[in-house]
């Protein structure tokens, strides 16, 4: 049975990919996340239409929207212990109260209110296609994943020396 892990936090895929976009009202954060698949079958798997989203818990039992993925598709080789990078955008939406619940909660974990940096779990679901031979399945994936907080007083990889502060 294959095993998924999220790694880590890296920079968004692609050659021309902008780190930030902002159409007026919404600020996209773009990044990667690190997926580690183990396949010990001797098959490969096809996956296809990758949906994610992803919210912050929060103390009091509710959840702030985080962001969403997608992926066209990805071939898990067969035997393997491998690793592919999962496009993610952190949306901040100006007008949403829910976004500055979210920002706040993401600022406060990753230290830049003062204190120390904590890991950050998130909840997500993911909705994938996946392919095995001729056998096809639509797959409804939830869970919660735990990593270190991708900003920085330097801001998110990839930004150079821009930090949060210089857009808000």
């Amino acid at each position: 049975m294959p095993t998924v892990n999220v790694l880590d936090v890296t920079q968004y895929p692609g050659d021309n990919a902008s780190q930030i976009t902002y159409d007026g009202q919404k600020f996209l954060f773009n990044l990667g996340l690190v997926v580690n698949v183990q396949n010990p079958n001797v098959l490969p798997i096809f996956l296809s239409e990758m949906k994610a989203t992803a919210n912050l818990p929060e103390e009091d039992g509710s959840q702030a929207y985080l962001g969403h993925g997608y992926l066209d598709s990805e071939k898990i080789p067969t035997n393997s212990d491998y690793n592919f990078t999962y496009p993610f955008s952190i949306e901040y939406d100006t007008q949403s109260s829910q976004s500055q619940v979210m920002l706040n909660t993401l600022m406060e974990k990753c230290g830049l209110y003062g204190g120390d940096a904590q890991d950050i779990t998130v909840n997500y679901s993911i909705n994938v296609n996946a392919r095995v031979l001729f056998v096809k399945l639509n797959l409804d994936l939830g869970g919660s994943a735990t990593f270190g907080c991708p900003l920085t007083n330097g801001g998110l990889p990839g930004l150079g020396g821009m930090s949060l502060g210089d857009l808000f």
